[in-house]
């Protein structure tokens, strides 16, 4: 296009008018075809986004930018998970010590706590329908417990999963996510080994899943479950230390990884091939989860830190980011980087990244 422009300025006036002409039929032509260049399943909520008049490509990594960061006044020490429930636009925060579920809006105003102390080490937990969180626990003895936390439930469990994937305390079951169109939960292991595993729960846990959202279920329902390693993370993620937290994007068939001891997130393909990278803030981050629409990214690090990600933009109340005592930028207002185009595979049909981002080769390293 930039050619077609010299020639124009160049040309004689029919000449030109011809090719401003061609011009214009080329641009309209890749407004209509571009979003079709983006990953698969990518496409629809790109074109959402620009009709709704955000900028970025939602789940993109390189159009995230850090819009908010605060501390949870209520909570001291290990936050360890954060689920994102639609209904109510708010966050569901799981404390490992003592054991507690936090529920904040979006600024950080807390609007409920509901004790946990029973629960075995809790290190992560996810949306399954409204009013139903799963919470996972990372010691070889634990497993997934779904959590009625409506408000005449209190938090009561209605359904335990077994985690039968072998592990060691302290190195455990560590982030957890859920394929909600298969009713597949997905377990990051820390580490010895890092992996993630699919768990299948068997009838009677599925079943009373479903019946907590219709509001009939018994509470502590449990049943078998099978398991499966799905990425094998010290292969397909051998420059981080370890596995914190996990998010499926279905409509991606994409997982996003978060490591603590990296301080980064990952986006990789299910077969373990990594997409893009971002680093991020937080002192040690421990837990994530993303709105719906792709657009908005929720990092929560230990002690009592929470990182707000947004893409295309900041809105209005946004803190943009503020030092907070985070430990590393990971992009936001006024952060420097740079960034690398790859050329494998799914890097090649993103858009060009800014700022900290870094799109890798399938299977590339980092040079030591």
């Amino acid at each position: 296009m930039a050619l077609l422009l010299r020639r124009a300025a160049a040309a004689p006036a029919r000449r030109r008018r011809r090719l401003l002409l061609l011009l214009a039929a080329a641009a309209a032509a890749l407004c209509t075809v571009g979003p079709l260049l983006l990953p698969s399943g990518a496409a629809a909520a790109a074109t959402a986004g620009a009709a709704a008049g955000g900028g970025g490509v939602p789940w993109d990594l390189g159009s995230m930018r850090l819009c908010s960061f605060f501390k949870f006044k209520e909570m001291w020490d290990n936050a360890s998970g954060v689920a994102y429930m639609p209904e109510t636009g708010t966050l569901w925060v799981i404390d490992n010590n003592p054991p507690a579920l936090y529920e904040y809006d979006t600024s950080g105003r807390m609007l409920r706590k509901l004790g946990m102390g029973w629960l075995k080490d809790p290190e992560d937990v996810v949306y399954v329908s409204k009013d139903l969180l799963a919470v996972s626990e990372e010691n070889e003895d634990g497993g997934i417990r779904l959590i009625d936390v409506s408000p005449g439930g209190g938090g009561r469990q209605v359904a335990y999963i077994p985690a039968k994937n072998p592990r060691w305390g302290g190195a455990g079951n560590e982030g957890l996510t859920l394929d909600r169109t298969t009713g597949t939960y997905y377990v990051a292991q820390e580490k010895g080994p890092k992996r993630i595993v699919a768990i299948k729960p068997h009838p009677a846990a599925a079943n009373a899943a479903k019946g907590a959202t219709n509001g009939g279920a018994s509470g502590g329902a449990s049943g078998g479950a099978d398991w499966w390693e799905v990425i094998d993370g010290d292969r397909a993620y051998p420059d981080v230390g370890d596995l914190a937290a996990i998010t499926y994007v279905p409509q991606l068939g994409q997982m996003f990884v978060l490591s603590q001891e990296s301080n980064r997130v990952i986006r990789s393909t299910m077969d373990g091939r990594v997409l893009q990278e971002l680093p991020i803030k937080g002192h040690r981050p421990e837990g994530m989860d993303f709105t719906p629409d792709g657009r908005t990214m929720f990092i929560v690090s230990e002690p009592n830190e929470l990182a707000i990600y947004r893409v295309g933009g900041c809105l209005e109340g946004d803190n943009g980011g503020g030092d907070g005592g985070g430990s590393n930028g990971g992009g936001g207002s006024g952060s420097v980087g740079s960034s690398r185009n790859g050329s494998g595979a799914g890097a090649a049909t993103l858009p060009p990244q800014r700022g900290w981002l870094r799109i890798r080769r399938a299977g590339e390293q980092d040079k030591k």
